[in-house]
């Protein structure tokens, strides 16, 4: 599978480039391709996904909280 052209900030894609190698990555990319092509809509949009790691350098950041909001709404699909 072709390594992920994701928009990110480059200090997170670096870190992160390791994980886009990992099985479990190309699983979920794998599955959100399948979902699409099955006329599914995918929020946030692909160029959305990694949104939260595009706004501060990795060597800036102190702390990550990840969680998950259902998200309902096309106009707002970040949660």
């Amino acid at each position: 599978m072709p390594k992920p052209d994701v928009h990110i900030e480059p200090s997170w894609k670096a870190m992160l480039a390791g994980e886009f190698e990992l099985p479990y990555f190309n699983q979920i990319k794998q599955f959100l391709v399948r979902e699409k092509e099955a006329g599914k809509t995918i929020y946030p949009p692909g160029k959305l996904i990694f949104n939260a790691f595009d706004s501060t350098p990795f060597d800036q950041v102190k702390v990550v909280i990840l969680g998950r909001t259902p998200i309902t709404n096309p106009v707002r699909p970040w949660g």
